[in-house]
């Protein structure tokens, strides 16, 4: 396993428009943003392979720079506008599409096959947040053929 870092989260006028754009049409916002040109992905060699959304975040999981294939980071952007967070990926069971990220004394779970968002935090509290809305690399692969 390699060890952890926390990444800089960019701040933009895209991501603030996103942001409100989630907080204000939360049925199809983080399908729209994932569908969108622009990407909260950390780089333009990444994309995104899955996509959900709670009540509070827009959350991304994105590809390996060099192997769009390979799940590498979790973002999670709140849809108040404020910093996104992105963190590799300490694990991930794809065939259960489950992903961890841990960032210091916080672990963040996306569990897609059970629609969750698990946070645990430092004094061993969890939060979980059900999943609204969310999209694997099916959907998102048959909407990029529907648009080409």
């Amino acid at each position: 396993m390699k060890s952890l870092f926390n990444s800089k989260a960019l701040i933009s006028p895209f991501l603030i428009g996103a942001a409100s754009f989630c907080y204000f049409h939360p049925s199809a916002a983080a399908w729209e943003v994932a569908q969108s040109e622009a990407s909260f992905c950390p780089n333009a060699n990444s994309q995104e392979l899955y996509v959900a959304e709670t009540r509070d975040y827009a959350l991304f999981i994105c590809s390996a720079e060099n192997n769009r294939q390979l799940p590498k980071y979790y973002i999670g952007a709140p849809k108040d506008g404020s910093r996104q967070l992105t963190i590799t990926l300490s694990n991930y069971d794809r065939e259960n599409e489950i992903f961890v990220a841990n960032n210091g004394e916080y672990t963040y779970t996306l569990d897609f096959s059970r629609r969750r968002l698990m946070v645990r935090f430092p004094n061993g509290r969890v939060r979980t947040d059900r999943l609204v809305n969310a999209w694997g690399p099916e959907d998102l692969d048959s909407q990029s053929a529907r648009e080409n």
